[in-house]
Formats: structure tokens, C-alpha cells, sequence
């Protein structure tokens, strides 16, 4: 597991009870210091969002949409 998916695993493990604010501006600083690996986050974030865990899922877009901003 490459540590981009370890991070996105992490802001979006069931076991958060609320989005991880940490984690989630670790992960916006990594992209905008590595631009190239965007399209790997993303990744990583659609297949947290393919789980069948809705708590998943909402950390996954709540996730995604921080990184939009």
C-alpha cells in the first residue's frame, strides 16, 4: 500500500467519528507541494467512495470536497 493510500485510508477510516481536519490538510499540502500525484489521491479517494460503508463514503467526499477548496 503506497502512503497515499495509507493517508486516504486513514481520513476516511470508520473508526473516525468525524471528519480528521489533521489528516485532511496533510493530504491538500501534499497536493499542492506534488501536483503530479493529484490524480493518485484522487484515485485513492474514488475507491474509498466504491466501499459499501456510507460512513466511508461521507468521509470520502467530505474529504474531497476539502481538497477542492
Amino acid at each position: 500500500m503506497s502512503v497515499i493510500n495509507r493517508e486516504v485510508t486513514k481520513a476516511t477510516s470508520e473508526k473516525l467519528s468525524r471528519p480528521d481536519s489533521a489528516i485532511n490538510t496533510s493530504l491538500c499540502d501534499f497536493v499542492n507541494k506534488h501536483p503530479d500525484k493529484s490524480e493518485m489521491v484522487a484515485n485513492a479517494i474514488k475507491d474509498r467512495m466504491l466501499e459499501n460503508h456510507t460512513k466511508i463514503q461521507m468521509l470520502a467526499l467530505f474529504l474531497l470536497d476539502t481538497l477542492m477548496k
